[in-house]
């Protein structure tokens, strides 16, 4: 960029702080996913001080108006509170709306082939699921949950089976089938674990966390209403029930031994 502005523009004696201007960058990817956009943080503070001075400026208008009746300035009082309501009710209609273009409209290139084919980011993005109530049943067990510390060991040790599993596989053809999500056609590219080791404890304890929600909200008896109101398929309860009955029957076996 510098031996640009000394060839093109001749700035070979112009100070870095007058050539350069700093910028905010900003970017949902990292690597070769990469897309950078400038955040002009200036412009966005201004938008709030011109919302902040409507604002302010229609409350001066209707006590103005209401002077000396109280009951009008009290309801010009509620007219802004009203009017506040309405707008940041609109602000979350826009950006919800705003969200589900973009997870609609997302580039390909920034897109993994898998949500490409099974559009799963357009409808998780449509997910009214309370997080907060998410993490609260996601999180790790506690200590008085040894079967669900137990399951995630097992989870664990059949992760890392896997993991040895396609270490061991040097054949490219079956990697670019596991890679496909498609069954008619073969992935351009292998099936490849992540270059950073730590990606797969990121990976993993997302997993963990996942097995943590369902086998706490998952109810004794089909049919009945979940806490925090997930439905989970009858196969999908089975499966869950059979991994309980197994905890169960080992914690048995353990107490007779």
């Amino acid at each position: 960029m510098k031996q640009h502005g000394n060839k093109v523009h001749s700035k070979q004696r112009v100070a870095d702080e007058d050539l350069f201007q700093p910028v905010q960058l900003q970017s949902w990817f990292d690597e070769r996913r990469a897309r950078y956009w400038v955040v002009d943080r200036s412009r966005q503070e201004e938008q709030v001080r011109q919302g902040r001075r409507a604002i302010v400026r229609d409350a001066g208008e209707d006590s103005d108006a209401g002077d000396g009746l109280d009951s009008g300035s009290d309801g010009g009082g509620h007219m802004v509170d009203d009017q506040i309501i309405q707008d940041i009710e609109k602000w979350k209609a826009d950006k919800q709306e705003r969200r589900l273009h973009f997870s609609r409209e997302v580039p390909a290139v920034e897109m993994d082939s898998w949500l490409q084919y099974t559009r799963w980011n357009e409808a998780l993005s449509q997910s009214k699921h309370n997080m907060v109530e998410t993490s609260r049943f996601a999180r790790m067990p506690d200590p008085e949950e040894p079967k669900l510390e137990r399951l995630l060991r097992a989870w664990k040790r059949i992760m890392e089976r896997c993991l040895d599993t396609l270490e061991d596989i040097d054949h490219k053809d079956v990697l670019k089938w596991w890679a496909s999500p498609k069954n008619e056609a073969a992935s351009q590219r292998p099936f490849e674990l992540p270059q950073s080791t730590k990606s797969m404890d990121k990976y993993s304890r997302v997993w963990e966390g996942f097995i943590c929600y369902m086998m706490r909200t998952a109810t004794g008896d089909w049919g009945e209403d979940s806490e925090t109101g997930v439905e989970y398929t009858y196969a999908q309860w089975r499966c869950i029930q059979r991994i309980r009955r197994g905890l169960d029957s080992h914690e048995d076996i353990g107490g007779r031994q």
